[in-house]
């Protein structure tokens, strides 16, 4: 009696690559656990074709909505071969699946790339570093402390750091006379008097 209980409380590790991390169950639980999965995931192959077309089309949509992320390829596959399952059920559990997935893969693969080329931005973002802010004006967003690096300038709508050889209170205007490192050296504008 001593082992079979022994054994129903001998704990199983699943490993970390099929859900991501290692989980540690009891035997019981797991064994119920591949039971229920088992009941619950298992479609005839006509119902996977159409849940397969589902799926395919949630990943399509998925990389209309954010594109980049290369979902349409495996959106594609999917949806084809949910497609070729709806039509011919059998086909999902034959040995030429996998053959007809490459077969959409690749082409799709090499699809996606020159549709991405062809409508895809063609220039490079444009990023905005410290020297490039030399003559630019700003307005002070913090007090700038000729001692301190906690002072703020608002350039064209970013935030930087800003040192002066005088204090300058928010509010000011400046104008941007330097970079260092990432933040830049400014002097006051003296406002014109009419």
């Amino acid at each position: 009696m001593v082992l079979p209980l022994a054994e129903e409380l001998c704990l199983y590790v699943v490993p970390p690559a099929l859900l991501g991390f290692p989980v540690v169950f009891p035997r019981k639980i797991l064994i119920t656990l591949v039971h229920i999965s088992m009941r619950v995931v298992y479609l005839d192959p006509g119902t996977l074709g159409i849940a397969l077309i589902v799926i395919g089309i949630l990943l399509l949509i998925s990389e209309v909505v954010v594109p980049g992320f290369f979902i349409a390829i495996p959106g594609t596959v999917i949806t084809v071969l949910g497609l070729i399952g709806a039509i011919e059920p059998s086909f999902l559990e034959s040995k030429w699946t996998p053959l007809v997935m490459l077969m959409v893969a690749i082409p799709t693969f090499f699809g996606t790339i020159y549709f991405y080329k062809k409508f895809g931005p063609t220039a490079p973002p444009i990023t905005t570093v410290a020297t490039s802010l030399a003559g630019k004006t700003g307005k002070v967003t913090s007090e700038i402390d000729p001692d301190s690096l906690k002072g703020k300038v608002k350039i064209e709508h970013q935030l930087w750091s800003a040192i002066a050889d005088t204090p300058i209170p928010v509010g000011a205007r400046v104008e941007v006379v330097d970079s260092e490192g990432v933040h830049v050296r400014v002097k006051i504008i003296e406002e014109e008097k009419t």
